[in-house]
């Protein structure tokens, strides 16, 4: 005993944290660690993925091949992938005037579906002259969708010209708690793409 109190007296920390153990109260940093696995839970409850393209396509066709990319983004069974992708593409199609829609456009489009496959759902798809969006969502998440608006912007020659501008797509989705199955909150979410005159004081 005399001697135990002698450790007490040079280390009285360590004999703290030694009590602490002993009755089954908590360390500082067993403390951060619970608080950590908290934040972890909740955000694997409450988590979107996303995965965002943008593809400056120079007004040139591209291949299956090189567009196969976008199969990284798909769910596979162990549920590992996004759940929102946006494809924004700029020099879609060159800017003369044309009666109907561009090949290279309907193309992007095609290879989009196609590779990130059924499980995939357009949510937005919208053209401004070369530049294009679209914006899938996976089933999983598809019944979460409130609300989806689109929007566009001219910024060519006399902000009238669709060789510049930006296309922009804003998401609302409910969240679900998966501990109570009961709605959280509602995410607010804004995507852009742009293709914009080069150098920052022409902007």
């Amino acid at each position: 005993r005399e001697e135990e109190c002698s450790l007490i007296d040079k280390y009285p920390t360590a004999h703290l944290e030694q009590s602490n153990s002993d009755v089954g109260v908590n360390t500082e940093e067993e403390t951060s660690i619970d608080q950590n696995s908290i934040e972890l839970e909740k955000m694997e409850d409450d988590c979107l993925t996303v995965s965002v393209v943008t593809w400056n396509l120079a007004e040139a066709s591209f291949s299956e091949q090189e567009a196969s990319f976008f199969n990284m983004f798909r769910k596979g069974d162990s549920k590992i992938g996004s759940d929102l992708v946006l494809i924004g593409a700029q020099e879609c199609e060159d800017i003369k005037p044309r009666r109907s829609e561009g090949h290279r456009s309907r193309h992007l489009r095609r290879v989009g579906i196609q590779m990130l496959g059924k499980d995939y759902v357009p949510l937005a798809i919208h053209s401004l002259g070369g530049i294009q969006m679209a914006l899938y969502c996976h089933r999983d998440v598809l019944g979460d969708v409130e609300m989806v608006n689109i929007a566009d912007v001219t910024c060519g020659v006399g902000n009238v010209f669709h060789n510049k501008g930006a296309i922009g797509v804003y998401l609302k989705m409910k969240r679900i708690s998966g501990q109570k199955n009961e709605v959280a909150k509602t995410s607010r979410i804004l995507f852009v793409t742009g293709h914009l005159a080069a150098h920052v004081k022409n902007v």
